[in-house]
């Protein structure tokens, strides 16, 4: 790997130094904000199913879910029970911070431009900022991630035994923490004995090496599989398009993620082909990292989508895939700043429009969080005259759960029974509709097989890509004087999930009344 250029102080632009320490703190207070938002439904799946766990052992034989994130259970089980959920995004959060000068150290070899731009991406990255307010293992799996390429560099150099133990530590806690870790994995594989030929290691030394790398882990992670892993399930998802999700996540590259548009969609593909020609230029300048990037963004991700054919795929995914592809990015933006006026014209606009789009999205994150559903169950509560107040939604299994989870903050003396199903005579006084998404239109009405209609009452929005927006539909018959509220979001009319229709629901045709 390259050591910094001397003449870096006198040919590099401060911009860099000036603009990392704020977007650093600014980074850091963002992601420390986003723990204090509502828990979504994985997260309380997770703290439902491990509620009548005895041990800590029955994480790894009774948990079977891939909702199972090990090393974020295994916290969660041992704090127990509390009224405090932010608690349970703690190791999120500090795994999310220490991320940010991790990146520095792992990426300062290169030079300190280098590590500044691919310090300033982690820290501001929308992505890495939600997940490390979130009570899953995708923090905590970036963490480790990065960590171990940093120790590879390590291990490449030097035979010291402390450093494949650490290296042994992080492998083993980045499968705990998430099973995207094994992109890692195989890159790293591959990489040491590709980057020991390139320092002209003889070859017995760079399989001694190579074996004393990832002996252990290979051990340890065969193990793993055999006795847990096998064991997991799917527990299901939303349908996808693999065309669609692959968009959201280059837009999600390009800082752009939130609202997927042709635009945004265009400005990912740029800058996923600005990380290929970062690959490139890496291989050019004789780096060997580039071969362990190039792996980890693109060829790992691809193969595992020709072989596996997930049942289920969501842009976090992808979000290793992502991250080490800001570190690629870093040095092509770092060699474009160099290249006079022009080129650092190019790198301040890139960086613009990044910073731009993940600023949006994270306040977005810091006003919406994951949904409103704790507003959403007082607003209810706040909202019927009757008890126990009677919901139904589009999707029982999902907003089920996450009604039993914040049924605690109802107003005194309320209730709520959650019907599955329902006949003519016991239609429920709410309905919820969960969408996931940004949908440009919502319907202000709907209506059941029999007859009764319900209203738009609120809209319940979140920032993706965790969560879902909540519809609040009130039935309109148990209010008759009060009508449709005034200042109610009112959209046209989409056609409603099969979900809903299926369960006897279909739109209420009417006016259209536009985004008041």
């Amino acid at each position: 790997m390259i050591s910094e250029n001397p003449d870096f102080k006198r040919h590099a632009p401060q911009v860099f130094l000036y603009l990392l320490v704020p977007i650093v703190i600014l980074g850091i207070v963002a992601r420390t904000l986003g723990i204090f938002s509502d828990f979504w439904l994985d997260e309380i799946w997770t703290y439902f199913r491990l509620a009548p766990l005895k041990s800590p052992l029955e994480i790894f034989t009774r948990f079977t879910s891939d909702n199972n994130h090990c090393l974020n259970s295994l916290f969660m089980f041992v704090i127990g029970n509390t009224g405090h959920w932010y608690l349970y995004r703690l190791p999120s959060l500090v795994a999310g911070v220490l991320t940010i000068p991790l990146v520095w150290l792992a990426t300062r070899k290169a030079g300190r431009i280098e590590a500044c731009i691919a310090t300033i991406l982690a820290a501001s990255s929308y992505l890495l900022i939600n997940f490390s307010s979130e009570a899953r293992g995708y923090s905590l799996v970036i963490f480790f991630s990065i960590a171990t390429y940093y120790l590879l560099e390590r291990c490449l150099d030097s035979a010291a035994l402390r450093w494949r133990i650490l290296l042994w530590i992080c492998m083993g806690l980045g499968i705990l923490s998430h099973l995207t870790f094994m992109f890692v994995m195989v890159a790293a594989v591959v990489w040491l004995p590709y980057a020991g030929f390139r320092k002209h290691e003889r070859w017995t030394s760079i399989m001694r090496n190579w074996l004393a790398s990832f002996g252990v882990p290979a051990i340890a992670l065969l193990f793993f599989c055999l006795l847990v892993v096998r064991r997991f399930k799917i527990v299901g998802g939303p349908p996808y398009d693999l065309t669609a999700v692959l968009a959201e996540s280059i837009s999600y590259l390009g800082g752009e993620g939130q609202i997927v548009s042709p635009l945004t969609t265009l400005w990912g593909a740029i800058t996923l082909a600005l990380v290929v020609n970062a690959l490139f230029l890496m291989w050019r300048k004789g780096r060997s990292e580039w071969f362990f990037l190039f792996i980890v963004v693109l060829a790992a991700p691809a193969t595992a989508l020709l072989i596996h054919k997930p049942e289920v795929l969501f842009v976090r995914y992808f979000l290793i895939n992502i991250f080490f592809a800001y570190i690629a990015l870093s040095c092509l933006l770092a060699e474009l700043s160099r290249r006079k006026t022009a080129g650092m014209i190019a790198t301040a606009l890139f960086l613009l429009v990044f910073l731009a789009g993940n600023g949006f999205q994270t306040a977005r994150l810091l006003e919406y969080g994951r949904g409103g559903y704790r507003e959403a169950i007082r607003f209810i509560g706040e909202n019927s005259n009757r008890n126990p107040i009677t919901i139904a939604s589009d999707n029982p299994v999902r907003n089920g759960k996450v009604i039993d989870f914040y049924k605690p903050y109802l107003p005194p003396g309320k209730e709520v029974l959650f019907l599955d199903r329902y006949g003519s005579a016991t239609p429920p006084l709410w309905f919820i509709r969960h969408i996931i998404g940004e949908p440009p239109e919502f319907s202000k009405g709907i209506k059941d097989i029999y007859g009764h209609e319900y209203a738009l009452k609120k809209v319940c929005p979140y920032a993706g890509p965790s969560g879902w927006y909540w519809l609040l539909y009130r039935r309109m018959d148990a209010y008759p004087t009060t009508g449709i509220a005034s200042d109610t979001m009112y959209f046209t009319n989409p056609p409603l999930p099969d979900l809903v229709q299926r369960r006897g629901f279909e739109r209420v045709s009417g006016r259209s009344a536009g985004n008041k």
